[in-house]
């Protein structure tokens, strides 16, 4: 996702500099995914997958989580048990998580969209060549951005006034949590946006509290922000696109590059001028 240059904080000059590139990126995690049909026999295929990828992601645990479901006629729930097999790099920044229905490309370190793109695509050739048959349903890729304000400041100061949900004011937005999100129906999928203000540790959305990822350098500064009482944010794009076909690393990539388009632009439509500015200082 690119976000405004490091030399200037005119809204004109947004998209020339990448957020990896920017004095005081907000960028916690990014996702890509890869949803396909259940394929039940995929734990076969893990060794070879290993084999093709250890040289970049030498780090493997298998996990399993246990998930239940309530149907609608009464009764017991129904309970059933999933595979997760997590690979990661040496420097536990970046890794893939392979499910018998996605597979997951995730990073905690990032430079620019093209950089993460290449590794990327190397993983979905991999996975194209040794997983044979694969019926693509649903993409899926995902930035949040941290919001660590400075003294004085709240996280709405960050978001554009029409993406910051409501505010009451006689109320003092010291000790309140909130969440705002917004959601808009496009002709292949979704576009989500969340803005949740005070957070707690680990900052991560309530549903990537799982990642095991070294944390980037804003959960530092959040950590050391949140022990002076002051309020954290995030910033969560989320665009999801329906594709049914045949998995063909080339054109997922193509349609990778495509969502980060999208969610390019949403991100400068909802970032205000003042974070961009803040967020391209040198402190």
């Amino acid at each position: 996702m690119t976000k405004g240059s490091s030399k200037s904080t005119k809204r004109g000059d947004l998209g020339k500099t990448s957020l990896g590139q920017m004095a005081n990126a907000p960028l916690a995690l990014v996702l890509a995914q890869v949803r396909f049909s259940p394929y039940l026999t995929l734990s076969n295929y893990i060794p070879a997958i290993q084999d093709a990828l250890r040289k970049n992601y030498p780090a493997f645990r298998h996990d399993q989580t246990q998930s239940v479901e309530i149907g609608p006629t009464p009764g017991p729930p129904k309970t059933s048990t999933d595979d997760l097999w997590n690979f990661t790099n040496r420097e536990n920044q970046e890794g893939f998580v392979i499910q018998q229905h996605s597979l997951v490309f995730l990073a905690t370190h990032y430079k620019t969209f093209d950089d993460f793109s290449e590794r990327h695509v190397t993983l979905l050739r991999a996975f194209e060549k040794i997983v044979p048959d694969v019926l693509v349903e649903r993409l899926g890729l995902r930035y949040v951005d941290v919001i660590v304000p400075k003294e004085g400041e709240k996280p709405e100061d960050y978001v554009t006034s029409g993406l910051r949900g409501c505010e009451i004011g006689f109320l003092s937005p010291k000790n309140s949590r909130s969440q705002y999100q917004a959601r808009w129906i496009l002709d292949d999928g979704t576009l989500l946006f969340r803005f949740a203000t005070g957070i707690t540790p680990p900052f991560w959305p309530s549903d990537l509290r799982t990642v095991q990822l070294t944390h980037p350098e804003v959960i530092t500064r959040a950590h050391a922000a949140h022990a002076t009482n002051l309020r954290m944010g995030i910033m969560d794009f989320d665009r999801i696109a329906n594709h049914r076909g045949p998995f063909v690393s080339s054109d997922l990539s193509s349609l990778f590059s495509k969502l980060h388009d999208d969610l390019s632009r949403t991100f400068k439509g909802a970032m205000s001028s003042h974070a961009e500015a803040e967020w391209n200082s040198k402190r």
